[in-house]
């Protein structure tokens, strides 16, 4: 597995401070963020803004609709080229949304890739995150 092409791979494709965490050696731990552009901003409050009756940036609006379509939004476009990963270098990958922080408007995911089967939960637990 060449670690250097999937790291370039990521960031080609969008993901930013893409980092390694130490882990086996045949399985690659990394840490990486999904930064939201300005449409992407902008469609997760017209929608929060259509379909909550709360008041706008009320805490319903914020975490009933507008960060879960974010949440949305970074897990689908993060699943694609986690996808296309898979079948370009022929890995097993999972990868999970770790942290969003939605004021600065990214999401920090972890994804984990091998050649070998592996359970992501426990690889998250011994690294304690």
């Amino acid at each position: 597995m060449n670690k250097k092409e999937i790291v370039n791979f990521l960031q080609n494709n969008g993901l930013s401070q893409v980092e390694e965490i130490s882990y086996k050696e045949d399985i690659l731990v990394l840490k990486f963020f999904y930064e939201f552009d300005k449409d992407e901003i902008d469609a997760a409050k017209s929608y929060a803004d259509d379909e909550s009756d709360d008041v706008k940036r009320g805490e319903i609006w914020n975490d009933g609709f507008f960060i879960p379509y974010l949440s949305d939004i970074s897990e689908d476009n993060v699943g694609e080229i986690i996808e296309e990963i898979t079948e370009e270098f022929d890995l097993i990958a999972q990868y999970v949304l770790y942290n969003g922080d939605y004021e600065q408007e990214y999401n920090e995911f972890i994804g984990i890739f091998s050649k070998k089967d592996f359970e992501i939960e426990d690889i998250l637990e011994k690294l304690n995150i």
